[in-house]
């Protein structure tokens, strides 16, 4: 009896997971090709009326908005003193610069 509900057990987990995939991946689209000739042809006409249109550029400097300095500032130690230990964390980081036990 045990050995049925294993084999079912397989057995549908196998069902699952073809199910999965024949209805929730998406299909992958294959790029339909076109003729290469064309593409060919068209590549030397967009070239040439590149560089045929080159209309002349006027640089325009724009005033860039100030950046905002930052200031070093030394990071903070907070103390936490509890009946058991006295803890201190650096703000620098967020570690743990010391940790001692009073009843010790």
């Amino acid at each position: 009896m045990d050995m049925y509900r294993a084999l079912l057990a397989v057995i549908i987990s196998f069902a699952i997971l073809i199910g999965y995939q024949y209805f929730f991946v998406p299909q992958v689209q294959q790029p339909v090709s076109e003729p290469v000739t064309e593409a060919v042809a068209e590549q030397p006409v967009q070239q040439q009326e590149q560089h045929v249109i080159s209309p002349q550029k006027t640089a325009v400097i724009e005033p860039q908005p100030e950046t905002p300095v930052a200031v070093e500032r030394q990071p903070e130690e907070l103390t936490i003193d509890t009946d058991l230990y006295t803890a201190v964390l650096s703000e620098k980081g967020g570690v743990l610069k010391s940790f001692v036990l009073k009843r010790y």
